[in-house]
């Protein structure tokens, strides 16, 4: 196999010479420095897009998320979440029915999974247990 590189402009020459320039130790430390903001940058945007997609509060899912700084060692920026489940109890519960006189019509619990309000039949809110949502 065969690999070629073609250049299109003398970016990298103007990089490479810039780097020699200012030493490697340097460069390494202004590496770090662009990896980790530009890490931020990106950390932020993926957290603000999953509560937008998942529905879920910002704090919680920045509680799932975790991040590793690039060292100047490693030259490497990790982002991560966890793959644990959520419960309806995080995504705003409210019931409905089944009240002191009774209750007729909609029975159960209405939450907002995946940011769209749905109604879950059959299941009721457990307020001393934190709020979780259990099903006839």
């Amino acid at each position: 196999m065969e690999v070629s590189i073609k250049e299109l402009d003398r970016t990298r020459i103007y990089f490479e010479a810039a780097i020699k320039e200012i030493g490697e130790k340097k460069a390494r430390v202004a590496f770090k420095r662009g990896l980790n903001k530009e890490g931020n940058k990106i950390r932020t945007t993926i957290k603000k897009e999953l509560v937008k997609q998942t529905g879920l509060k910002s704090g919680m899912v920045k509680s799932r998320m975790s991040s590793t700084p690039a060292k100047t060692s490693t030259l490497t920026y990790r982002i991560g979440g966890s793959g644990r489940h959520f419960t309806l109890a995080q995504f705003s519960p409210k019931q409905f029915g089944a009240g002191k006189r009774g209750g007729k019509g909609l029975k159960g619990v209405k939450a907002s999974p995946w940011g769209r309000r749905q109604f879950f039949e059959d299941t009721f809110i457990v307020r001393k247990l934190n709020g979780v949502v259990f099903r006839r």
